[in-house]
C-alpha cells in the first residue's frame, strides 16, 4: 500500500514538472501589433493577448531598461476593435484601467467571437498603453501565470 502511494505521488510530480515546463517555454502572454505617435515618442499602447487558459495578472509595467513609466493603463475592449490605433477614447466599447485592476482573461476562440455578433459584455481584446516623460526603446511587462512569475520584453525603434 504505502508503495502505491509513492508511485502515486511520484506520477503526480512528473506531471507537475511536465506541465511546468510546458508553461515556461511557452508564454501565454502575446503582443502582435503596436501603436505610436510618429511625433511623439513618448507614448506607446501594445496590444496583447492571453493564449493560455487561465487568467494572467499584470504584475508591473517597465521602459527603458527598468524605469518606471509616467503613466500605465490597460485598455480593454469589448468590441471587435483592438486596443491599438486612434480614437480610442470616443469609443464607448473600450475602457482604460489601472493596470492591477483587472486580470487577462484568455483569448476567445473564433467560434466565441461569432456567437457574440455585438453583445458588448463579454471582453474580447486587451491593450497597454504606456506614457513617458523620455522616448520609449523598450517595454518590459512582468506578469504571473498559474503563479508561475513571466517577462515579456518588447523592443522596438520608433
Amino acid at each position: 500500500m504505502r508503495k502505491k502511494i509513492i508511485q502515486g505521488g511520484i506520477c503526480l510530480f512528473a506531471l507537475f514538472l511536465i506541465l511546468l515546463i510546458f508553461v515556461k517555454f511557452n508564454p501565454p502572454l502575446v503582443s502582435n501589433a503596436l501603436t505610436w505617435n510618429p511625433n511623439d515618442n513618448t507614448f506607446v499602447l501594445i496590444e496583447v493577448q492571453n493564449f493560455g487558459f487561465l487568467d494572467v495578472e499584470v504584475k508591473q509595467v517597465l521602459v527603458n531598461d527598468n524605469e518606471i513609466p509616467k503613466k500605465v493603463e490597460l485598455g480593454i475592449s469589448r468590441s471587435n476593435h483592438l486596443v491599438t490605433g486612434g480614437e480610442l477614447e470616443n469609443n464607448p466599447d473600450i475602457t482604460f484601467h489601472t493596470i492591477d485592476d483587472q486580470k487577462i482573461h484568455p483569448q476567445l476562440s473564433d467560434k466565441e467571437q461569432k456567437e457574440l455578433n455585438n453583445n458588448s459584455e463579454k471582453i474580447r481584446h486587451y491593450g497597454i498603453r504606456i506614457e513617458h516623460t523620455k522616448p520609449i526603446k523598450q517595454i518590459t511587462v512582468k506578469y504571473s501565470y498559474l503563479l508561475i512569475p513571466f517577462t515579456m520584453k518588447k523592443e522596438f525603434d520608433i
